[in-house]
């Protein structure tokens, strides 16, 4: 895995036994959307998605092109955060496939408006042909 940024730091924080202090490493994180630049919500739903983007991912905030995964988020969280999603609007057929192929609010509200439809949509979308 590459790191999405990099901290400077002038020395490592160490323990009292001269190991490195991984809690003291907390307090040097950057936080991922000052380092992008923050683009605020366009919509109500480009609102409420980043709301429930930073409330999984447990941020302070989140803009509309910041992505999931460059936040911290992985597939349980990927599953939190669309079963978050459906509960506070009305209901949608998405899944956690939906949120890994469109990981940024802005692209995940396109999809729920319906203006973008996933590849695979057309695949499960078509019903065989009943037989007589």
């Amino acid at each position: 895995m590459i790191p999405s940024i990099f901290v400077a730091l002038d020395a490592l924080p160490l323990t009292a036994n001269g190991k490195i202090d991984r809690r003291g490493l907390a307090g040097a994180e950057v936080d991922a959307t000052r380092a992008r630049g923050y683009v605020a919500p366009r919509n109500a739903t480009e609102a409420t998605l980043c709301r429930l983007f930073a409330e999984v991912l447990g941020v302070d905030r989140v803009g509309v092109e910041d992505d999931f995964f460059q936040l911290g988020g992985h597939s349980l969280l990927a599953i939190q955060l669309v079963a978050s999603a459906q509960a506070s609007r009305a209901p949608s057929d998405r899944c956690a496939r939906t949120l890994f192929a469109n990981p940024t609010p802005a692209r995940f509200d396109r999809l729920l408006l319906g203006i973008m439809r996933p590849s695979w949509f057309r695949q499960i979308s078509s019903r065989p042909a009943a037989t007589p």
